[in-house]
């Protein structure tokens, strides 16, 4: 049996029937810092047009954002 160590979360904002918006992106705290949610935004971003990443941004996310090369 598995267990759930992150996930992402887009919306299609616009409606035009693709994915641009990344509303959530969360890590389990026992996974954090081995590259999974930089592999999940790669991945969502790799399928999909993204283009916005939306806030508000926890201390944590804002400081994943900067390091992954997004300006928040």
């Amino acid at each position: 049996m598995g267990h759930i160590t992150g996930f992402v979360i887009l919306r299609d904002r616009d409606e035009d029937d693709s994915y641009e918006s990344v509303t959530h992106i969360w890590t389990a705290s026992a996974w954090r810092r081995r590259g999974i949610a930089r592999r999940l935004l790669a991945k969502a971003s790799s399928r999909f047009h993204l283009t916005v990443l939306e806030q508000p941004y926890s201390s944590g996310g804002a400081a994943f954002l900067a390091a992954c090369g997004h300006v928040g």
